[in-house]
């Protein structure tokens, strides 16, 4: 997965670019994500022409460096063809000093390192790279990964101890999780360039979830493999001179998800005769088989996932899902008189326009709690900040309802993150007791149709519990519509 963090970022370039070409050649540099150089990225030169004995230099970096005794500099580089590289290095007294890389860079990663013994003493004020290349090379890439001044003295490895996880969180029926680590470490700011933390593998291998530079990270999003109960983190120091010290390991359980759990909903709950229903099935993931019962249908048994059935006769019908899972465990869920089947045409009513709302908050007038009942999809209703923001609609008197559409973000124009991803909806009579109907999670949609048993109610309370896609904690609702049957 895609990573940053700032606070263990290189030092980047001071100049971009300073390029001197002898002759035609042509360098252009920039950065490569796609060759990355121990994670992050590199430095591309594109050699688009390097004639054979011209050299190009790149001027990278202003510095204010001490040559001290025993310094050694190098840096780790590679190239598409074989090139010779030099370091420019301009001192305190305005000379510049050429000096000629220990090897030729091939297409493998290397570390070359540059004799700078006789000027210990001195002060370095700018760094450049010279490269020359004994045949022509046209359209290859040279890639700088680090550049490495130390003075010599040999960096203490760093030991860690008392690893753990201080904190976990599961969503998607324990296939996700979330897990703030922490360990103690006996590194000092001289010494310490910082933590590379890994997931180990129950085949001996290892993968890189990510790095810090303070004791604690936290790992994002984890899935969850097949088959397995617990995961193991590895955290391994990384001391100024790129050494791996002492490493920790800590653990986490997953929870067991391996029993089936039954959910369904039906894409309409009032129907007349003959009509299709679809029953869509909600069970979690242990579930690998379905028995259905639906009172009155045709058919009245299923072991599809999402059967379609219809009744041939009015009435009020119940449905019962089993799911079985892979060891032939089950679970059942019932809904009483979900189905309202009527021998006359189903004309459903919107009883939410132009009512009266009530919301815990909103951004101006403009996006005010009515713009959401208007009837209009160029007016919303907009709450920001970090509460779970809720509209209430109140229907005038109670109202034979079994149906809500909202516009999200998306049917207005606006970009599909802005979704509101996971809502509930309630139903009352008298504003203070609430029955919640509908509970909705991940969704995507722009506009959304929740159906539910027809339900006597004068208020209906939409809470957006998360109101986008990501961290923008923002809702807008661009309409919403109450469906039901006029009382007769």
């Amino acid at each position: 997965m895609d990573w940053n963090d700032r606070s263990l970022a290189g030092i980047l370039p001071s100049y971009r670019w300073m390029i001197d070409n002898e002759g035609d050649n042509k360098i252009t540099p920039s950065f490569d994500f796609a060759n990355a150089y121990n994670g992050g990225n590199s430095l591309k030169f594109m050699a688009e022409h390097l004639a054979a004995g011209k050299a190009s230099t790149v001027t990278l970096f202003a510095s204010d460096l001490h040559i001290a005794k025993g310094a050694k500099f190098s840096v780790n580089m590679r190239s598409d063809q074989a090139v010779k590289v030099s370091t420019i290095l301009e001192l305190a007294n305005r000379k510049k000093v050429s000096i000629a890389g220990d090897k030729e860079l091939t297409d493998k990663w290397s570390e070359m390192n540059f004799d700078i013994k006789k000027y210990e003493g001195q002060k370095i004020e700018k760094i450049a790279l010279k490269l020359t290349a004994d045949k022509s090379i046209d359209f290859k890439a040279i890639n700088l990964g680090e550049m490495t001044l130390t003075n010599g003295q040999k960096v203490k490895q760093i030991s860690l101890s008392d690893a753990k996880v201080t904190d976990e969180a599961f969503e998607e029926e324990g296939t996700v999780g979330g897990f703030r680590l922490s360990w103690q470490s006996d590194a000092n700011k001289n010494n310490l360039y910082g933590y590379e933390i890994y997931q180990l593998n129950d085949d001996g291998s290892k993968e890189f979830l990510g790095a810090s530079n303070i004791n604690a990270f936290f790992v994002n999003a984890l899935k969850r493999g097949k088959n397995i109960n617990s995961t193991k983190f590895e955290i391994v120091p990384i001391n100024k001179s790129g050494e791996a010290g002492h490493s920790v390991t800590t653990s986490i359980k997953w929870p067991d998800n391996s029993l089936p759990k039954a959910a369904f909903v039906a894409d309409k709950t009032v129907v007349k005769v003959g009509e299709q229903v679809t029953l869509i099935n909600q069970s979690n993931l242990a579930t690998t088989k379905y028995k259905w019962e639906i009172e009155g249908a045709s058919p009245a048994t299923s072991t599809e996932k999402n059967p379609q059935v219809s009744f041939a006769k009015a009435g009020t019908y119940s449905v019962k899902l089993t799911a079985i899972n892979e060891k032939g465990q089950e679970n059942t869920i019932s809904q009483t008189a979900l189905i309202t089947v009527l021998d006359q045409q189903v004309e459903l009513t919107n009883f939410a326009l132009n009512q009266s709302v009530k919301v815990d908050s909103f951004t101006n007038e403009s996006e005010s709690g009515p713009k959401a009942v208007d009837g209009k999809l160029d007016t919303k209703w907009c709450a920001v900040g970090p509460s779970k923001h809720n509209i209430t609609i109140d229907l005038g008197k109670s109202e034979k309802i079994n149906q809500v559409l909202i516009d999200h973000a998306q049917k207005g124009g606006e970009s599909p993150d802005m979704n509101t991803s996971d809502y509930t909806i309630e139903l009352s009579n008298d504003n203070q007791n609430w029955t919640e109907v509908v509970n909705v999670k991940k969704n995507k949609l722009g506009e959304t149709k929740d159906s539910f048993k027809q339900t006597e109610a004068r208020y209906v309370r939409i809470t957006a519990i998360k109101p986008t896609q990501g961290a923008d904690s923002a809702v807008r609702l661009y309409e919403i519509q109450v469906l039901g049957l006029k009382n007769s």
